[in-house]
C-alpha cells in the first residue's frame, strides 16, 4: 500500500486493478469497493491517523478475501467439485441428525433450520398449509422469510453446534 494518501479516484481504480481487487457488478464487490473508496477518501489529506488505519483495515480485509477466493478456486476448481462439496456437507449434517427441510414439522412448531450459504443455524418454523406456506426464522426479537436447506428438531438440551 502506498503511503501517499492524496491519491484521487483514478489512482484508487488503478490500485484496485494492480492488486487484482474484486471488480464487477455483483453486490458484494460493489460494497467492498465503495467501503475501500470511502476509507481511502477519509484518509486522503487527513492528519487523523485513525482514518489511515481504517483504510489499512479495509485493504487487509479485501486482500484476505482475494486469498480465500484463490484457495477456493484451487480446492474446488469446477462447478462439479463445488457441488460435490455441498453434497458432502449435506450428507454429514444428515449423519449427525439433520434432515432435509421439506420434511420439517408443518404444525407451526419451532425447530433449528440451516439455509445453504448461512454461517449458522437459526430457530424457525413453517407456517401455512404445505406446500403454499412459508418458513420464518427468528433471531434477535425479529422474524423474516427463510428458505432452509436442512432442519433439526430442538430438544430441551440442544444448542446450536451440538453434534446430535
Amino acid at each position: 500500500m502506498s503511503n501517499d494518501y492524496s491519491l484521487e479516484k483514478a489512482d484508487f481504480e488503478n490500485w484496485l486493478k494492480e492488486n487484482n481487487a474484486p471488480v464487477g457488478n455483483d453486490f458484494f464487490n460493489d460494497i467492498v469497493k465503495r467501503a475501500m473508496f470511502e476509507a481511502w477518501l477519509g484518509a486522503k489529506d487527513s492528519y487523523n491517523p485513525f482514518a489511515k488505519i481504517e483504510f489499512m483495515k479495509v485493504e487487509t480485509i479485501v486482500k484476505a478475501e482475494l486469498a480465500q477466493k484463490e484457495d477456493r478456486a484451487k480446492y474446488l476448481p469446477t462447478e462439479q467439485d463445488a457441488m460435490r462439496a455441498i453434497q458432502i456437507g449435506i450428507s454429514r449434517l444428515e449423519d449427525i441428525g439433520w434432515s432435509r427441510a421439506i420434511y420439517c414439522p408443518k404444525d407451526g412448531s419451532v425447530f433449528l433450520g440451516y439455509e445453504a450459504g448461512s454461517s449458522s443455524a437459526v430457530r424457525c418454523n413453517y407456517i401455512g398449509d404445505w406446500p403454499k406456506g412459508t418458513w420464518l426464522c427468528y433471531e434477535g426479537g425479529d422474524a423474516w422469510p427463510f428458505h432452509p436447506t436442512m432442519y433439526r428438531l430442538e430438544t430441551p438440551k440442544s444448542k446450536l453446534g451440538d453434534a446430535a
